[in-house]
């Protein structure tokens, strides 16, 4: 008689060994999320506790400009305060503020906006030879008189020039408006941080039309010898940029480097043509000695990372709110979302502040330190650490997506403080010249009368590079890889690579 036990069927020993196997995952998954939580938050007390030790602000409302009394306030205006006038709006049903005046209805449209009837006929009457159209704008006749002008012969240019200042004068209530408004020494638009947000676009685009007006016209009225007139507008194309330095947002950091190149390639094209008195010359200099655009990028950058900062503490927060009562904690309130925030949420607070922490810790020395291809390596790294690791892609997906393209704009930042440098010692070189009638032989020369020091290259920090040439001179730069090109290759060359002449 066999007394063995019956066999149990083999899908039930399967089935077991699939529900131990399954617990067993599930373990290791519960322990692995434990874990990687624990080490996130850990990471995030720690990187927290270091930046506010250093004095860092964590948060953007922390980094707005205190308020500053009208008097002193480039945007106490009505015509910028038409853009801080909020009203509740909603798009695609999501609720949202926007100006009460619509474009087209604000004071400063006036710099783009449609000629009427009798200012076409007049321009066509005076100027036949170009085309203003039944609806033209003051920009659009600008724009292509301006770009075909630079390229034309000089007696076609004097015509284009008297067009331009024409069309340019049809602003001149809002230019003359901005002229007083850009004696006052600080900007601060809005009383808050998100009404700046909600405009913020609408700002901007005003910044750089008024730039690109001024562009224009400050060359037509060098090309006519008005240079007093050029000097007026020449002061106020240099305080447009300067009024959003302190704002601390990316778009406006962005926007602050393309306006700030326009001004300087501005002068560059319109200094060595004569006419420049010593004093007009001065002052230019002296509004351009503190210039330190990589800190301005670093500004952007802290400001970014506040933004993101406060979003963050939206998601794990009901209470917390970005924007004006307008919560987006409902979006993450799903089981997948809070459970990823739960497990991820601190560990990519830390990776994203810390790298945000590198770049902004090089921008700050970069005046002392250098800005060039090696330092820059601190950029490179971070990305790539990202970008090349598909785990890090996983665990940092936020920081993967938002952190902006650094390297484009931390470039273009030193290579803007090369040319403000190179700006400085031209107009230094010119009253040499209108003193003494002939460029000095080295820039030794210059000091102390004409410049307090040699302004130096950013990516070496060594003096500029200066070459008399017959009555003119070369001045460059080394540029990003650090190597004296004789002004060419990589070289940051003043005057678009042709040696300036005097006037």
């Amino acid at each position: 008689m066999n007394t063995q036990p019956p066999k149990r069927p083999w899908w039930k020993t399967t089935l077991k060994a699939a529900a131990l196997l399954a617990a067993l995952i599930l373990s290791l998954a519960v322990f692995a999320a434990v874990a990687l939580s624990w080490t996130g938050r850990h990471d995030w007390a720690r990187v927290k506790a270091d930046l506010t030790t250093r004095g860092e602000p964590l948060l953007l409302a922390t980094l707005m400009p205190p308020p500053i009394p009208d008097t002193r306030n480039f945007f106490a205006d009505p015509m910028w305060d038409e853009l801080a006038d909020m009203v509740d709006a909603e798009e695609n049903g999501i609720p949202l503020k926007r100006p009460r005046l619509p474009k087209g209805e604000r004071q400063l449209d006036g710099l783009d906006r449609h000629l009427t009837a009798g200012e076409r006929e007049t321009l066509r009457a005076a100027f036949p030879e170009f085309m203003v159209q039944d609806n033209a704008s003051i920009m659009t006749l600008i724009h292509p008189a301006f770009e075909a002008a630079l390229e034309g012969k000089p007696s076609e240019q004097r015509r284009t020039a008297e067009f331009i200042l024409a069309v340019t004068d049809l602003t001149e209530p809002i230019l003359s408006r901005l002229r007083v408004l850009a004696e006052r020494p600080d900007a601060r638009f809005g009383p808050g941080v998100y009404q700046f947000l909600e405009s913020l676009m609408d700002n901007t685009s005003y910044h750089m039309r008024l730039v690109q007006l001024l562009q224009a016209r400050i060359w037509s009225e060098v090309t006519l010898g008005r240079t007093e007139e050029a000097h007026r507008d020449l002061v106020l194309l240099l305080r447009i940029p300067n009024t959003l330095v302190s704002m601390p947002f990316m778009i406006t950091g962005l926007i602050y480097l393309a306006t700030e190149t326009l001004a300087l390639d501005t002068l560059e094209s319109t200094l060595s043509t004569g006419g420049w008195t010593e004093s007009q010359l001065k002052e230019i200099e002296h509004r351009l000695a503190g210039a330190n655009y990589p800190s301005a990028v670093a500004t952007a950058l802290r400001g970014e990372r506040g933004f993101q900062n406060q979003f963050f503490e939206q998601l794990t927060n009901k209470n917390a709110s970005l924007a004006d009562g307008n919560p987006t904690h409902e979006m993450w309130s799903g089981p997948i979302p809070s459970l990823w925030l739960s497990i991820f949420g601190a560990g990519e607070e830390a990776r994203r502040n810390s790298i945000y922490q590198n770049w902004i810790d090089v921008l700050d020395v970069a005046s002392s330190e250098g800005l060039n291809a090696r330092t820059f390596d601190v950029f490179n790294r971070d990305i790539k650490s990202l970008k090349d690791n598909w785990w890090n892609r996983f665990r940092y997906p936020i920081t993967f997506i938002a952190i902006p393209n650094i390297n484009a704009i931390a470039i273009a930042s030193a290579q803007l403080q090369d040319k403000a440098a190179q700006a400085r010692t031209a107009c230094a070189l010119e009253r040499y010249r209108l003193k003494l009638g002939e460029y000095p032989s080295e820039l030794a020369s210059l000091v102390p009368e004409f410049l307090p020091v040699i302004p130096t290259d950013i990516s070496t920090l060594r003096p500029l590079i200066y070459r008399r040439e017959g009555s003119g001179f070369q001045l460059w730069a080394p540029g990003w890889n650090e190597q004296n090109d004789e002004g060419a290759q990589d070289d940051g060359l003043w005057g678009k690579a042709n040696a300036v002449k005097s006037g």
